[in-house]
């Protein structure tokens, strides 16, 4: 049965599917057995892979996917072309809990000492700082005047 992703594992496999080439090609034979096979080991070896399908039918393309997808027991993640992007969660081995699927963090950046609130350390900025010994860096003079005659008129 192949499981149903959303929006943003979807999003998360395309991205890590984007370096990769297509590791099992279908020709004029379309879904055999022996690339039904392949496309198995792959994926439990892998878990994400892509499959090129050799034909120039769409709907011929669309099927033969969805064959492949239902025979694997894997989800299609994204179709571009003939190409198919597959994955397929590796199985458990024995005594394994179950991994989950790494998330990327939500966190944003810390501060350093002397960035403006709402702003983040830049690596240029990061190196600025380093070079002044982590002193915050020095106002303009107009920039301190104008500070001043604020503060005087409150």
């Amino acid at each position: 049965m192949a499981s149903t992703l959303t929006n943003k594992e979807r999003a998360h496999l395309k991205a890590r599917a984007h370096a990769l080439d297509p590791f099992v090609q279908t020709g004029n034979a379309g879904i055999t057995d022996a690339v039904v096979k392949e496309v198995d080991r792959a994926l439990t070896a892998h878990e994400l892979l892509k499959v090129r399908i050799g034909t120039d039918d769409r709907e011929k393309r669309v099927a033969l996917g969805d064959d492949l997808c239902a025979r694997t027991h894997a989800a299609a993640v994204h179709r571009v072309g003939k190409v198919l992007i597959l994955w397929r969660a590796r199985p458990l081995e024995d005594g394994d809990a179950a991994a989950p699927t790494p998330k990327r963090s939500t966190a944003a950046p810390k501060r350093a000492a002397g960035t403006p609130k709402g702003e983040t350390e830049t690596p240029k900025r990061a190196t600025a700082t380093a070079k002044r010994g982590g002193r915050p860096r020095k106002r303009s003079t107009a920039v301190r005047k104008r500070s001043a005659r604020k503060r005087s008129a409150r």
